[in-house]
Formats: structure tokens, C-alpha cells, sequence
């Protein structure tokens, strides 16, 4: 499975901060709003969660903002998936049912399939 493409509210700050310290601020902050702080401190939030290298770029772009983070639970199933991690451990990391794993990647057609395991038909 290759990387997923992120949906369009993730991109800006994919575009900002890059790749991983977004899935980190997804990840961490998804669904709510999120001050960020003009000149991050070492305890902040956000710099707790994705450094202060990318708090710093955020800071520049979005400083003094709260922008509400989005959610995008099937972006991270998805990148999650691509890196061929089992279901559990997915469900694990974000936190959701193994059944709403399963569901996200059967609805956008990237079901994990086991190598291991037979088929029935």
C-alpha cells in the first residue's frame, strides 16, 4: 500500500511543518482548537507534540492563531496501514475500535490483507 494522499484541510500544514509533525499534530490535536503561541516555549502544547522546529514554522505561519486542527481519523488508518501495520496496533495508536479501522480501510479500498493467511476461494 503507498502513502495516502492527505485530504486538503491536513495540506497546509503539511505544506508548513511537513509531513510527520502534521500526522503529530493531527494525531494529538485533531477535532479541537489549538493556540499557537508567537514565539513557542519548550513547554508548550504544541512544541510538546511536534517539536520545536516545526512549532517555530507553525508559529511564523500561524501565530497567535487557534486554528482548529481536523480530524482526518482515515488519513492516519490509512498512513498507518501503509506502513503495514496490523489492525490492533492501529486501533491502539489512534485510540478507536479495531472494527472502525477495518471500516475506514474497506471504505477506501485499502484492506489489509494478511500474506500469511490462505485464501477460502
Amino acid at each position: 500500500m503507498t502513502a495516502p494522499t492527505p485530504p486538503p484541510q491536513v495540506e497546509p500544514y503539511i505544506e508548513i511543518i511537513g509531513h510527520d509533525a502534521a500526522l503529530d499534530l493531527v494525531k494529538a490535536f485533531g477535532g479541537v482548537r489549538v493556540y499557537v503561541p508567537k514565539d513557542p516555549p519548550a513547554d508548550s502544547p504544541v512544541v510538546k507534540a511536534i517539536g520545536m522546529a516545526a512549532a517555530v514554522r507553525l508559529a511564523a505561519a500561524l501565530g497567535g492563531e487557534s486554528p482548529r486542527i481536523p480530524v482526518a481519523r482515515a488519513w492516519l488508518v490509512q498512513h498507518y496501514a501503509s506502513l503495514q501495520w496490523p489492525v490492533p496496533r492501529i486501533a491502539r495508536e489512534l485510540r478507536i475500535a479495531d472494527f472502525s479501522v477495518r471500516r475506514i480501510l474497506e471504505r477506501q479500498g485499502g484492506r489489509q490483507v494478511d500474506e500469511r493467511q490462505t485464501s477460502l476461494f
